[in-house]
């Protein structure tokens, strides 16, 4: 897969993916050029119920079930306690440095997700 657009920051540059095969080919280039010691995906549960299978095959057998986070939808995932069980969830699955957390389904799950693996 092709980056479309190139992020600079003064440290590194990051490749933008997009595409028709997007997010499963992105997904997969993703893991292979970051070879990840583990693997996670915190996914809201409307993502989960219609893309949830597409992206648990794009990202592998290094992703098991014990490392996959379903976030409610609605306002109750916007809580510190929701955010809590995200980081709970991360330390019961000994998330590491070199580990790819995967975020699926936008602003709340995104927020929550890159806040807690931060």
């Amino acid at each position: 897969m092709k980056a479309d657009i190139t992020i600079k920051t003064p440290s590194r540059s990051y490749p933008l993916l997009a595409g028709p095969r997007f997010p499963g080919a992105a997904l997969r280039h993703m893991i292979s050029k970051i070879a990840p010691d583990k693997l996670f995906l915190i996914i809201d549960e409307q993502v989960e119920s219609h893309h949830g299978d597409a992206l648990r095959s794009a990202m592998g057998r290094g992703l098991s079930q014990d490392r996959v986070y379903v976030v409610p939808s609605g306002e109750q995932s916007k809580s510190l306690d929701s955010w809590n069980r995200i980081i709970d969830f991360l330390l019961r699955g000994e998330v590491r440095r070199n580990s790819l957390v995967v975020a699926a389904g936008g602003g709340v799950t995104g927020d929550r997700a890159g806040f807690a693996s931060a």
